[in-house]
């Protein structure tokens, strides 16, 4: 990751796009190792419907909490302003520290989650049957068995889509912050203040998950985002907003980003939640819980849409923006900031009507997850019964032998 931010200096266009390409590649890769078992781990520790969204909502809240330490942090201490570059942000120089303390912090938060999570390794859920050896046809059937489940099938949609969508508003979110909004690193830390918006989805998803589905919430909530998203940038257009350089603005755009917070944390609870509830339907269907193979292709699908949007994004930026190279503040044209704000704020965000629309095929309810876990509780004591007579019959064998 460090060498993603400190590439050497006298590389050309061509080895530099290479060095780039290859070490994104092997930080994702790297951090796949990770991220596949600490995602599937999750729908082990409780089989109840509500106190699943409870520990991803615990998971979201460390989470946000150190995310916004270092936001912070970065914006106060890592980016500061001087003559040449007003805005620190734009200062090639500062980014190789940058990259150095994000990859310091990764390795060393996943040590101290994995190491947090070694005490319930007794309490988990074991295969009764033994488990086959690897190889890649059994790799390959395993995907194919997971995509057997329509559930499945619109949750891998939905988060291929929405990953995409997200790459793709990522590329733009320093050009819109310097250039379109104007604010400076003293300004845009004062963005760790969203952090209420996701203690108030913290407070009250278990509230709001006892009386509504989760499909059902996540829909609700990744619509109303979208409308959010879209009037940030439609009130800027029709002069709602105050000007730029006003301290009005600063303190409205914080609260609309805390209530797209509010909003975002929430269907990121709901979405691991519901994640737990299609691996019981699975083992219920196929026999095999498959945690490993749902976390791996949801993981696959938010790096591989994720990096697509990446590239969208550019090609956004140089074909249809054309947004000019190592621009400084207040030199880009009003036309260029139309476009740049225009997709970022209205085009990619209308998108999210495709995933909110397949949300409502979802047919995993709360009923039909308790008709489920019965259904499994009788398959495992019946699967324990056998074992334990086959065992005896075993015993009794070998003692007249």
């Amino acid at each position: 990751m460090y060498f993603l931010f400190a590439p050497p200096e006298t590389l050309g266009d061509g080895v530099l796009l290479a060095w780039l390409a290859f070490w994104t590649v092997a930080a994702r890769l790297t951090f796949t190792f990770f991220i596949i078992p600490w995602n599937a781990i999750a729908a082990e520790f409780s089989d109840d419907y509500v106190e699943r969204t409870s520990i991803i909502t615990y998971r979201y809240m460390v989470g946000w909490a150190g995310g916004l330490a270092f936001t912070f942090f970065t914006w106060s201490f890592l980016f500061p302003n001087t003559e040449e570059y007003p805005a620190g942000q734009l200062n090639p120089e500062y980014y190789s520290t940058f990259g150095l303390i994000v990859c310091g912090l990764c390795i060393l938060w996943a040590l101290v989650s994995a190491y947090g999570t070694r005490k319930e390794i007794a309490y988990l859920q074991q295969p009764v049957n033994p488990t086959p050896p690897f190889s890649l046809k059994r790799a390959f059937d395993e995907v194919i068995l997971a995509l057997k489940s329509a559930n499945f099938r619109l949750i891998f949609v939905i988060f291929l889509m929405f990953s995409g969508l997200a790459g793709v508003g990522g590329v733009f979110d320093i050009y819109m912050n310097t250039y379109f909004w104007e604010f400076t690193p003293d300004e845009l830390r004062w963005f760790v203040l969203a952090v209420f918006g996701a203690i108030a989805a913290f407070a009250t998803v278990p509230a709001l998950q006892r009386l509504i589905d989760k499909h059902t919430l996540l829909q609700w909530f990744l619509a109303a985002y979208m409308v959010l998203a879209i009037m940030k940038v439609c009130f800027r257009f029709w002069d709602v907003w105050p000007e730029n350089g006003d301290p009005m603005l600063l303190y409205l755009l914080v609260i609309h980003a805390s209530a797209m917070t509010y909003l975002i944390t929430t269907c990121g609870i709901m979405f691991g939640s519901m994640m737990a509830d299609l691996m019981d339907e699975q083992e219920l269907a196929t026999g095999r819980r498959q945690e490993g193979v749902f976390s791996s292709a949801i993981s696959l699908s938010a790096k591989a849409t994720s990096s697509l949007g990446l590239v969208i994004g550019g090609f956004l930026l140089d074909y249809v923006i054309s947004f000019p190279t190592r621009a400084a503040l207040g030199s880009v044209d009003d036309q260029t900031l139309f476009l740049l704000a225009f997709n970022d704020g209205v085009a990619i965000p209308a998108l999210f009507f495709i995933p909110i629309f397949l949300m409502s095929k979802m047919t995993m309810t709360r009923s039909r997850l308790v008709e489920i876990q019965l259904a499994l509780a009788e398959r495992r004591q019946l699967s324990l019964a056998q074992s334990k007579k086959l065992s005896q019959d075993a015993i009794r064998n070998f003692s007249r032998d």
